[in-house]
């Protein structure tokens, strides 16, 4: 993972979650503003400038017209997550070390087919933008808060990024493919349990 990035997330996340948990309305009112632009590009709106783009790493930054990887990432992961964590005042919906593509798999103990889960994740896995890796990997999200499942949402935004570069999200999808192969589903997985780090 890219220590810079992760880190510039992480307090991102830490921020937004532990301010919203304790019903703060500078949080409360950035998660309202953040859920509004699930399906824009980043830099849109200029009410979050300074939360999806200010303290951005400078090797992150993009230059000229398009938004760089790091940029489509933070973008997509903290709106997102603002998504998750919605109505949700006791629990957090970043969790570290729950890795997505095992909570992914775990859907089927809440009532979806197997079938199901796997189409949605081989959308978002073969999905050829950003716009639509941020389309189908919301899909999954607003499944994951009605199952009430945490992820950990800076490894999340670390995949994200490496997902967007050109040539490096082979290593990804593998990781996310092991994770959903190698998870399964049982009537006592929970959304807390914590899988080995590879």
């Amino acid at each position: 993972m890219s220590d810079q990035f992760t880190s510039f997330i992480a307090a991102k996340i830490t921020q937004l979650q532990r301010g919203y948990l304790n019903n703060e309305a500078t949080a409360v009112r950035t998660m309202a503003h953040l859920r509004k632009a699930t399906n824009r590009a980043p830099g849109t709106d200029p009410e979050l400038w300074g939360v999806t783009l200010e303290d951005l790493p400078t090797a992150h930054q993009g230059r000229g017209q398009h938004a760089s990887a790091a940029e489509w990432a933070a973008h997509i992961s903290l709106s997102l997550y603002s998504v998750h964590q919605q109505g949700k005042k006791s629990k957090g919906m970043h969790e570290s070390s729950v890795r997505f593509g095992r909570v992914v798999r775990g859907l089927s103990d809440h009532g979806m087919s197997a079938d199901a889960v796997k189409r949605r994740f081989d959308a978002l896995a073969t999905a050829s933008s950003p716009l639509e890796v941020q389309h189908h990997l919301g899909s999954l999200v607003r499944i994951l808060r009605d199952a009430d499942a945490s992820i950990d949402y800076v490894r999340l935004a670390d995949d994200l990024r490496r997902l967007l570069i050109p040539g490096q999200h082979k290593p990804v999808l593998l990781q996310w493919g092991r994770d959903f192969a190698y998870s399964k589903p049982t009537t006592t997985t929970t959304s807390s349990e914590q899988p080995a780090t590879s």
